[in-house]
């Protein structure tokens, strides 16, 4: 093996190298980013701006998913929106790097090839979604579930619960699936070290849940002054999509190249899982096994997080894979060749992601290019029809939420931005634009298409108190009664409504 990696240094280059694609793009082309950004904004505004004022309310509460939200707020009056941006998408791909090679470093106890194969999960098909809050509290998981068993072998374990009780809450300020992850993990590296000294089952078990109270218990502290919403918690809609999301799990934007990866990637795990020459860490493999049936039967829907389901499963790979390593007696031969074979493999395909994601930020600009079009505090009613049949498409619609470009930009309304009662702070409040004053409105395609709206029909439904319509992914000729085309870039057309 490469000297070099055996450095802590090596961990430093390598998250600098996953954060680096954030030095190239003006726009992070993630789904939900946009809308994400317009959000801080207003939080941020705290009712200052009386256009905002107009359409939206933010009231701070405490919620279990706060971890950006938290971010924005220090960032976005120092650097400006934008730019805080690209440094939260950036620490959120360094903390998913970070938190994949020191729990690896920290279980084997050095750093071991089979790491490399795991960091292409970095940037998975979760991130591509924007899943912001979620990869950033995630990766931190992984992070503190290596400091638990750093500071479980070296120090008092009164010493470590006082340091994990401001730490587990956090975790859950950051989101509440990120705590649950740290939890598992624990428990899991609780069992199998319990049950490595011997000793019944009960026994194990009870002392391995015991250990996890200092984790457990700023939670429940924060959850008695938590806001609290009547919602349901739990909904199964897309069940069967649990068959899809690993073949899909590295999607991007070319099918070959991402299935292929996926492909081998269960290759590697299949191998090194049934080679005598490798070693499984019980605490891991316990882990992994534990994440793959939370994965198998929890709902995609909890607490009105849509795809929960769906985020877990590039943790499962990253688990099966950094779960083993080379035995000790494997040569040095097997070790130099997994090394080179891993480092291809990750400079592979972080170097298509990085490519990736320049080409879809390139058309993020290509399509906000209209708003300088568009007068500062307008009402518009941004629509992103889809095409029927376009949701196979393997190289997704990045912009769905690129409304939010709107008022970053131009301070103007975001007809796409969320609700959830339990997850956000953010209240929508324009009358006028119902039903497209948020994301509820349903879906909308270029043409009626399996029970819903094309996008001509939905025009007409606009009321007369929106002035203005952006249109993303449609013809640059497109035209409506009653309505005159302004700007148009590439497939992205601005209208105002004609006198």
């Amino acid at each position: 093996m490469l000297p070099v990696l055996q450095s802590r240094w090596a961990i430093v280059a390598f998250v600098l190298l996953a954060m680096a694609p954030m030095a190239f793009v003006t726009a992070p082309p993630l789904v939900d980013a946009p809308g994400h950004l317009a959000r801080w904004i207003v939080q941020v505004d705290h009712g200052a701006s009386p256009v905002l004022r107009q359409w939206y309310d933010f009231r701070w509460g405490l919620v279990a998913n706060l971890g950006c939200d938290l971010l924005a707020q220090a960032l976005l009056p120092l650097i400006g929106p934008e730019p805080a941006l690209r440094v939260i998408v950036a620490l959120a791909l360094g903390t998913q790097t970070a938190g994949i090679l020191l729990l690896s470093r920290v279980v084997h106890r050095k750093f071991v090839p089979t790491a490399l194969f795991a960091l292409p999960f970095v940037y998975a098909f979760p991130f591509q979604f924007g899943f912001l809050n979620f990869w950033l509290g995630s990766g931190a998981a992984l992070v503190a579930l290596a400091g638990w068993i750093h500071l479980g072998r070296t120090f008092p374990a009164s010493r470590r619960a006082l340091i994990f009780v401001p730490v587990g809450l956090l975790l859950w300020i950051c989101h509440l699936v990120a705590l649950a992850v740290l939890v598992v993990g624990a428990f899991a590296h609780e069992v199998a070290q319990r049950h490595r000294a011997g000793g019944p089952a009960w026994r194990v078990l009870a002392g391995a849940g015991l250990a996890l109270w200092p984790l457990s218990f700023g939670p429940l502290v924060g959850a008695l002054f938590a806001r609290h919403a009547r919602v349901e918690p739990f909904s199964y809609h897309l069940t069967f999509d649990k068959l899809i999301w690993p073949v899909q799990v590295l999607r991007d934007s070319w099918q070959g190249w991402d299935m292929g990866a996926v492909l081998a990637a269960a290759i590697a795990i299949y191998l090194f899982w049934r080679s005598g020459r490798m070693v499984r860490d019980p605490s891991l493999a316990l882990f992994a096994w534990a994440m793959l049936a939370i994965y198998v039967l929890i709902p995609d829907m909890i607490f009105e997080a849509q795809y929960a389901d769906m985020r877990l499963v590039p943790l499962v790979f990253v688990l099966f894979l950094i779960a083993v390593r080379p035995a000790d007696n494997a040569g040095p031969k097997l070790v130099a060749a997994l090394t080179v074979l891993g480092l291809l493999v990750v400079g592979a395909r972080w170097s298509g992601n990085a490519v990736s994601m320049m080409r879809h930020s390139a058309q993020f600009e290509r399509t906000v290019a209209v708003l300088d079009r568009l007068p500062r505090g307008s009402n518009v009613v941004t629509l992103v029809p889809h095409r029927c049949g376009g949701d196979l498409d393997w190289d997704r619609n990045r912009r769905d939420h690129i409304s939010g470009y709107a008022l970053i930009r131009r301070e103007s309304f975001d007809s796409r931005q969320w609700q959830e009662a339990a997850g956000q702070l953010l209240s929508v409040h324009n009358p006028a634009a119902a039903p497209f004053d948020r994301e509820a409105h349903g879906m909308l395609y270029e043409q009626p298409c399996e029970g819903w709206p094309g996008v001509r029909e939905a025009m007409r439904t606009i009321g007369a108190g929106v002035g203005w319509v952006w249109l993303v992914g449609v013809a640059p000729d497109f035209a409506e009664p009653g309505w005159r085309r302004v700007a148009a870039s590439g497939d992205s057309v601005l209208l105002r409504r004609a006198p």
